[in-house]
């Protein structure tokens, strides 16, 4: 089922590897239109970037976070912070969508994700994201897109 259309915070210099595209969701279950207007919505009255942290320690992270969320999958992947979170959830609050109110990287989703799976980094990490809107809708974690517009 996938997760509709969204919009993310794409990781810029990237030393996390994933099968996918490496990104902090904002916001999924988004008709596409809506997915495009929230991103430049957030562009508009923010930045088309801004700073994350990305804490060091691998966590387990909650499987069906989003109230919409009927994916039978598991993940983990790293807690992540952003000094501008409050100020894009009051912006997404104005669209029909799930919010992601832990910002977080998911490293692997599977069926069942256990500690064993779990890699800290060596440190915690300052990076620079983009915010993009996305079509995820797919299943497969390696077929979701950033879109143009």
């Amino acid at each position: 089922m996938g997760y509709k259309y969204g919009v993310w915070v794409v990781i810029r210099d990237n030393e996390i590897h994933t099968s996918h595209i490496t990104h902090i969701t904002i916001a999924c279950f988004m008709e596409k239109r809506d997915a495009i207007r929230l991103s430049k919505h957030i562009i508009n009255n923010m930045n088309a970037s801004i700073p994350i942290v990305i804490k060091k320690e691998g966590k387990l992270l909650n499987e069906q976070c989003y109230p919409e969320d009927d994916n039978n999958i598991q993940a983990w992947g790293y807690v992540c912070k952003c000094i501008y979170w409050d100020k894009i959830q009051t912006i997404v609050e104005e669209y029909k969508c799930n919010f992601a109110y832990q910002p977080h990287i998911s490293v692997m989703y599977a069926n069942k994700v256990t500690n064993e799976d779990l890699q800290d980094l060596k440190d915690d990490k300052v990076r620079i994201g983009d915010i993009v809107p996305v079509d995820i809708r797919s299943d497969d974690p390696k077929e979701w897109n950033i879109l143009s517009y």
